[in-house]
């Protein structure tokens, strides 16, 4: 099954952007952690996720992304969902 999330990135409030991003195909190892309202959550339950109840995505990298230990290391989805 294939799922592409829709990400918004938003720069000072102006210029939204809509990009798409992909994780089919790549190896679990190598998959970023998921957090959805602060609960680490396997990509597959992500998948799920109805994404008009999505608020906001914040992705995680690098030195930001360590914070989260060893499971961080491949990068950090950040999702937090609507009230």
């Amino acid at each position: 099954m294939k799922y592409t999330v829709p990400v918004t990135f938003r720069l000072d409030g102006k210029n939204n952007k809509t990009t798409t991003v992909n994780l089919d195909g790549i190896p679990a190892e190598r998959l970023p952690l998921i957090v959805v309202d602060g609960q680490k959550v396997p990509y597959e339950i992500m998948k799920l996720i109805d994404a008009n109840k999505i608020d906001s995505i914040q992705i995680l990298k690098g030195e930001q992304a360590l914070q989260y230990g060893e499971e961080g290391k491949n990068g950090v989805i950040l999702i937090t969902t609507k009230k």
